[in-house]
C-alpha cells in the first residue's frame, strides 16, 4: 500500500444566521438555546471544478461560564438537517460534466471556545469546532467522456470537519 499526496485550491464558504434567546443561570453561567439556518459550500479545486453545496436548519445550545471577569468558556452543539444538497461538476477536455441533487442528512456540530477580554474594548478568542453530515448517493446521469457516451453519479458519503478558530474582536 502506498499514499498519494496532492495540492488544491479547495475552499470551503460557510455562512448562517442564529436567533436564540440568553437564559441566566447564576451570576458565572448563561444557556442560550437557538435555532440556525445555514449555507455551506464546498469547492474541491479538482478536475474543473467540483462543487458541493446544501443548506441546513437546526436547533442547539450555548453553554457559557465565566471563571473570572476577564474570561468566558464555551461549549455548543447543534443538531440539524441538511437541505437542496447539490453537486456540480463542471466539463473540461473530454468530459460532459453534470450536476444533480444529493441525498440530504442530519448534521451535527460541537464546540469548545474561550474569550479573553485583554481590555474592555479589545478581546482575543480561540476554539475549535467539530461538524459531520452526510452526501446521499446522487442520480445517474449521462455524460460524455472522450466522445463516449457514458453515465456518472457521485457515490454516498460522509463528511466530517474540524475547525479551528482564532480571533480578535474590538468593541467601539
Amino acid at each position: 500500500m502506498g499514499s498519494v499526496v496532492g495540492t488544491s485550491t479547495a475552499s470551503l464558504v460557510d455562512y448562517s444566521a442564529r436567533f436564540g434567546k440568553g437564559l441566566t443561570l447564576d451570576g458565572q453561567s448563561m444557556l442560550t438555546p437557538y435555532v440556525e439556518l445555514g449555507h455551506h459550500e464546498w469547492d474541491r479545486g479538482v478536475n474543473n471544478g467540483e462543487i458541493y453545496t446544501h443548506y441546513y436548519f437546526g436547533v442547539g445550545c450555548l453553554g457559557q461560564y465565566s471563571p473570572a471577569n476577564e474570561l468566558v468558556l464555551s461549549g455548543n452543539a447543534l443538531l440539524g438537517r441538511t437541505f437542496n444538497s447539490n453537486i456540480v461538476v463542471n466539463s473540461g477536455p473530454g468530459f460532459s460534466g453534470f450536476a444533480g441533487a444529493l441525498g440530504d442528512s442530519v448534521l451535527y456540530r460541537v464546540g469548545v471556545s474561550a474569550d479573553y477580554a485583554f481590555t474592555k474594548q479589545l478581546h482575543g478568542s480561540v476554539g475549535v469546532d467539530y461538524s459531520s453530515f452526510n452526501y446521499g448517493m446522487g442520480p445517474i446521469t449521462p455524460v460524455v467522456i472522450n466522445g463516449v457516451n457514458s453515465v456518472a453519479w457521485e457515490p454516498d458519503s460522509k463528511t466530517k470537519y474540524t475547525t479551528f478558530k482564532i480571533g480578535i474582536g474590538i468593541a467601539f
